[in-house]
């Protein structure tokens, strides 16, 4: 499905919160509503998320994305389970439909996530409890470099066409854009 231009610029990404969890042998998280978006970077362990009545099996090294309006259930396989989740909400909404899986077709898994996403989590993570005037931007910035990995995971990770030309990112076209704009 075709993204139109205008949702580019008006897409942000909202982050709530984040936090690292550690569970042991026997951890159940009973069927709940989720009113926001989580990315959850697998650590230790493995663990059933079920996503709407539909069932992953996650483990070390996944990325799980749990769109927001969805019912959730886990529960760990083995010994220990853990992982960093962040929380976030997208400001872009069509139709009530799953917007970064829809138009970026983020899935529920993605495999073998590289270190430099743990990294990212990480930094969402120390920049969450730190102090500094820049955190903001920086838990930002990591959760964008986060869904842009995930977006270029998939097949249909191509840059869309804009009205028959390739999009133009370039300083001089988005001066023109704003200059139309403004006038």
């Amino acid at each position: 499905m075709h993204i139109p231009p205008s949702l580019y610029s008006a897409m942000r990404f909202n982050f709530l919160y984040v936090d690292r969890y550690v569970f042991h042998k026997g951890w159940v998280y009973p069927e709940t509503y989720v009113p926001y978006c989580m990315l959850r970077y697998i650590l230790k362990g493995s663990a059933v998320f079920t996503i709407n009545g539909v069932e992953y099996q996650v483990r070390e090294n996944q990325v799980a994305y749990i769109p927001d309006g969805c019912m959730l259930e886990c529960h760990a396989l083995g010994d220990d389970f853990e992982f960093i989740s962040i929380r976030f909400t997208v400001t872009v909404r069509l139709n009530d439909n799953d917007f970064l899986a829809e138009f970026f077709h983020i899935p529920p898994v993605t495999e073998n996530a590289e270190q430099a996403v743990l990294s990212y989590f990480q930094e969402v993570h120390c920049n969450a409890t730190s102090r500094n005037s820049s955190r903001l931007f920086r838990i930002r910035g990591n959760l964008e470099l986060i869904l842009a990995w995930l977006v270029e995971q998939t097949p249909e990770a191509v840059l869309e066409e804009s009205e028959g030309h390739e999009a133009d990112f370039s300083i001089e076209s988005i001066r023109h854009r704003e200059a139309r704009s403004s006038a």
